[in-house]
């Protein structure tokens, strides 16, 4: 169904091999032989490779690439996508930047030998990007995928209010109960009464080092390692409105620098973009091992200011 309705532009030179379409609109018939049969309305051509460059790439020839509103993505190795609004040009000659990559290729590049890309650490850490500017790689591309990213990043506020709630006992319900009054907690989820419940942590975090801060989402696990105390715990101190003990935990929370594991993802609501962050996991921060990429950051920096 698809290629018929795009016949006629391929008899217009419309489109060519690698041209790029976006559906803005479109219809799933029905499912005949386990193959969907979609109809698309509406569409749009948002670029076509009139140049032949694609195909007359020379990639042998190590030429310098050079993009603009590029996304940049640490997950399972460096990776760099480009949308409709990034724009690309190959071995450019009014770029210093670009002559000087190339000039360093040539002459020592070549003979260097480079190392995976491993996405441990970022940031202030002594990798190249930091909270804000991994963000900002995130919303250029609003790819509808999560990105993940790991940076080293300070605790520099936490809300303390609605910070936990009562959750409903059943294993695998996290659903927020409510509290009958009568020694029992209803569960809209599972449809059931209960004479108990459990403490579920939802925190709010700004995090932030050299390059910005960030709001993040923490949940059970990861909110539990930067206050330092379970859900349990803290619902006790709650439940005995014991405010000055809940202060206590959230100042000593305070200030304190964490190795995150950071999904972010653009999501739409009411025709807005709103980037949407979550704390995938914590750890402490491993002085040791921090000093040693610190290290390895300024030789590189040094090795890359010796050659310009």
């Amino acid at each position: 169904m698809l290629a018929t309705q795009l016949n006629h532009l391929i008899d217009e030179n419309k489109l060519v091999n690698n041209t790029v379409i976006r559906v803005r609109k479109h219809v799933c018939n029905n499912i005949q032989n386990n193959k969907v049969v979609l109809i698309v309305l509406d569409l749009d051509i948002l670029g076509t490779d009139d140049s032949s460059e694609a195909e007359n790439f020379d990639g042998a020839s190590h030429p310098v690439i050079v993009i603009k509103a590029a996304k940049i993505s640490d997950f399972n190795g460096r990776s760099l996508s480009v949308s409709p609004t990034s724009s690309l040009l190959i071995s450019p000659t009014n770029i210093p930047e670009a002559i000087r990559l190339k000039g360093w290729y040539e002459h020592e590049g070549r003979y260097s030998n480079f190392e995976t890309f491993r996405s441990e650490m970022v940031g202030s850490s002594g990798g190249a990007d930091g909270v804000s500017s991994s963000c900002q790689s995130i919303c250029v591309g609003a790819n509808v995928k999560a990105d993940y990213f790991t940076c080293k990043a300070t605790v520099v506020f936490m809300k303390k209010e609605n910070f936990m709630y009562q959750a409903c006992s059943t294993e695998g319900c996290n659903k927020k109960v409510i509290d009958l009054g009568n020694g029992l907690y209803r569960c809209e989820k599972c449809a059931r009464e209960t004479p108990d419940c459990k403490w579920r942590l939802l925190l709010m975090a700004k995090i932030a080092d050299v390059t910005g801060d960030l709001w993040v989402t923490c949940f059970q696990d990861a909110a539990e390692a930067l206050l330092g105390q379970t859900a349990e715990k803290l619902g006790t101190i709650k439940s005995t409105q014991d405010e000055t003990q809940l202060e206590k935990v959230f100042i000593e929370s305070a200030f304190n620098s964490w190795i995150f594991r950071l999904r972010a993802k653009v999501d739409r609501y009411n025709d807005e973009e709103r980037l949407r962050v979550v704390v995938a996991d914590v750890k402490p921060v491993d002085l040791i091992d921090y000093s040693r990429r610190l290290l390895k950051a300024i030789n590189d920096l040094s090795a890359t200011l010796s050659i310009q």
